[in-house]
Parts: structure tokens; C-alpha cells; sequence
């Protein structure tokens, strides 16, 4: 991942980012995004996608003050050792 955090997905590392999970404040594709509401629901991950959805300031104010975008939970992952995870295992993990 270069220093663009939240350019790419932070779970697959490969596509582009195009979906937040609110919950967490972080960027990642469709796939991964599909994923993360099959896992966690809807209701609990509030998926957005990053420019085709209105905001409101809950949301916004959520992102800023939370995770903060990508690369805190990705140096977490790293100092964990769940980078290379699945998603069940990162957001399921102790270090929640």
C-alpha cells in the first residue's frame, strides 16, 4: 500500500477504494464492502458509497473522529499481524 491510504481498499489492498464503512471510518471496494455487510449486516457497518451517496453530518463526523480513514486500522493490523487476514478475522479480532 503506498502513502495514499485511502486511495485503495484497506481489506484486499488491490481495487480502488469506492465504499466507506461508517462503522469503521475506512475505505474499501464493492467486494470487500459486500463482505463486510454479509458478515457484520447493514445496519451495523452502514456501507456508503463514497461518491454516489448523500452524507449527512452524523456520518462525516463519524469518519473524521473515528478511525480516521485508512492507515490507523492499517498500522493496527500491521502491529497485530492482521494485514494479511480475512475480514472475519481482522474486525473479529481481540484487538476490537
Amino acid at each position: 500500500m503506498d502513502d495514499n491510504y485511502n486511495k485503495w481498499c484497506l481489506d484486499c489492498r488491490v481495487n480502488q477504494a469506492s465504499h466507506c464503512i461508517v462503522l469503521f471510518g475506512i475505505f474499501v471496494c464493492l467486494d470487500c464492502a459486500d463482505k463486510h455487510v454479509e458478515l457484520f449486516g447493514r445496519s451495523q457497518t452502514w456501507p456508503k458509497k463514497v461518491l454516489a451517496e448523500q452524507w449527512d453530518d452524523y456520518q462525516l463526523m463519524h469518519i473524521a473522529k473515528g478511525c480516521g480513514g485508512n492507515k490507523p486500522l492499517y498500522m493496527l493490523f500491521q502491529e497485530f499481524a492482521l494485514e494479511n487476514c480475512t475480514i472475519r478475522d481482522k474486525y473479529t479480532s481481540k484487538v476490537f
